[in-house]
């Protein structure tokens, strides 16, 4: 007789759901990424266009100050996009971790089931053998 796991069917389901909030949180982390990389060159360049607006003050005067409203207006929208994203990230994670712990619980039920199962297909074999051999003696006084 084989070992059956009656919860077979819910384990398979939760791997399948881990690997799907795997695939979630690695997608999330990417946006999170490009968010950050993002921020990162605008900041590059209004950096470089408040030192360009130095040496060329009255040439470029205007066309700076109006990037440079652009730049920092950008900027806030990424900060609260990185924010919002962060939280996502955390959140994605969160729930990875929950479905990890369950998969680890409906794994460690099944292991153990499955060594109680073949502690009593041991014990059964071990009955059987025990009730063969004392046939067998008894079979063996009889004749003699």
């Amino acid at each position: 007789m084989k070992f059956q796991f009656k919860l077979q069917k819910v384990l398979h389901f939760i791997r399948l759901k881990e690997e799907m909030k795997k695939m979630e949180v690695s997608t999330s982390m990417t946006k999170l990424g490009f968010l950050q990389k993002r921020r990162k060159r605008i900041e590059d360049e209004l950096t470089l266009a408040l030192n360009k607006g130095q040496e060329d003050v009255l040439l470029w005067a205007h066309f700076q100050q109006e990037k440079v409203k652009a730049d920092l207006f950008q900027m806030k929208q990424l900060d609260r996009l990185i924010v919002d994203q962060t939280a996502e990230c955390d959140k994605c994670r969160g729930e990875l971790s929950r479905i990890s712990m369950r998969r680890r619980s409906v794994e460690a039920l099944r292991d153990k089931r499955e060594s109680e199962f073949r502690i009593e297909r041991a014990r059964k074999e071990q009955k059987q053998l025990d009730e063969t051999h004392q046939l067998l003696s008894m079979h063996s006084k009889e004749a003699a």
